[in-house]
């Protein structure tokens, strides 16, 4: 593999954006009290997001930071 650094932010990519997708469609499903989205009000667009873009950053970070550990084992594991 020529470029693991490339593939590792191209997929840390996808599992950021599944985890922004994925608590932000849990946030809009599961609004008892009208966090998120409410007739009267309509939609609180800023803290639904806040909690997409948070969503996001974290599962970018955690998965950039496993594809790290792993290139860096197989690079050891080489050597």
């Amino acid at each position: 593999m020529k470029k693991p650094w490339l593939l590792c932010t191209i997929t840390s990519l996808v599992v950021g954006e599944l985890c922004a997708a994925l608590l932000m469609w849990v946030a809009w499903r599961e609004n008892t009290q009208c966090e998120i989205h409410c007739p009267e009000r309509g939609v609180d667009w800023g803290y639904w997001l806040t909690l997409g873009a948070a969503g996001g950053v974290m599962g970018f970070v955690v998965s950039m930071a496993l594809g790290v550990l792993c290139i860096w084992w197989l690079g050891a594991l080489r050597k």
